[in-house]
């Protein structure tokens, strides 16, 4: 699942370096850097010792792109920040062998960095300069910490709330963020509370899932394999978000199959964006 989300990010963000740093990448460097990530990755399926370094110098070499071309105090280039904190996190914890787990670092904070981005003219509200700068500030702090513990890392989408602070039922995007930051502080205060949750699938699924299902994937990847945008009904986000809880609370019910009906469950929303993403129209 991590190599899965990690993969879908890197294509995201990387189809969006135009767009996010005004440079357009050369087509052997594209071709580089995904046969360096695809490498890595095979070599973790496989079980090869290599692949900390392979997957620690593709994050490093998609990093380095946005802190030569991407890096500002505008709106518009602030953001990249916290992508460029994700990518090069998670490529130290792999070279000191922290585990595939830090891979999450990188897609977490690339998709807050996105929301940053769009919500604000999504759902019509401004945030201020100083709110982004405070909660990267945060970020820093926190993935510093999360190399003594790794479930500090799991409180980055909690505080998303300090910048991103509207909440809507409007819209797909609308009920999808409102319900991933809730589930993200959730999520925070179950860490705090030790309530008991599994908060690595509440984050993977209730903030990250839901915001794949409500941003990237009905917004993003039609654009980026050109195809016109489809409208998606709210119960999708909806119906990520029950998946969600019900997996974050495994711990306390014991019922044979219950983790494999919930997959199954995900697996099916997946499959239902794909076919409905490459049945619609081209847009180019």
């Amino acid at each position: 699942m991590l190599l899965g989300i990690r993969l879908f990010y890197y294509g995201v963000m990387w189809a969006q370096i135009p767009g996010y740093t005004g440079y357009m990448p050369h087509r052997v460097l594209s071709l580089s850097v995904l046969v360096v990530e695809l490498t890595g990755i095979l070599f973790t399926v496989a079980k090869i010792d290599l692949w900390p370094y392979f997957l620690a110098a593709s994050s490093f070499m998609h990093g380095i792109i946005y802190i030569i071309k991407g890096l500002g105090t505008t709106l518009q280039k602030m953001p990249n920040m916290l992508a460029i904190l994700g990518m090069f996190h998670t490529a130290i914890a792999f070279l000191m062998d922290m585990g595939i787990k830090y891979s999450v670092s990188f897609p977490l904070l690339s998709a807050i960095s996105i929301m940053v981005r769009v919500e604000p003219s999504m759902l019509r509200y401004s945030i201020r300069r100083t709110s982004l700068l405070t909660y990267i500030l945060i970020s820093v702090f926190l993935l510093m910490l999360s190399f003594r513990s790794f479930t500090v890392l799991l409180l980055i989408p909690g505080a998303i709330i300090l910048v991103l602070n509207r909440v809507s039922l409007r819209g797909l995007y609308g009920v999808g963020s409102t319900t991933a930051k809730t589930l993200g502080l959730a999520g925070a205060l179950s860490v705090f509370l030790g309530m008991g949750l599994d908060i690595v699938h509440m984050t993977l699924i209730g903030f990250l899932g839901v915001i794949m299902g409500s941003l990237c994937a009905p917004l993003i990847v039609p654009g980026i394999m050109g195809r016109s945008y489809r409208g998606f009904s709210p119960g999708y986000a909806v119906a990520i978000t029950l998946i969600a809880v019900l997996r974050a609370l495994y711990i306390k019910i014991y019922l044979e199959f219950y983790v494999e009906a919930l997959s199954l469950l995900m697996v099916l929303i997946i499959i239902i964006y794909m076919y409905r993403i490459l049945v619609s129209e081209k847009a180019l």
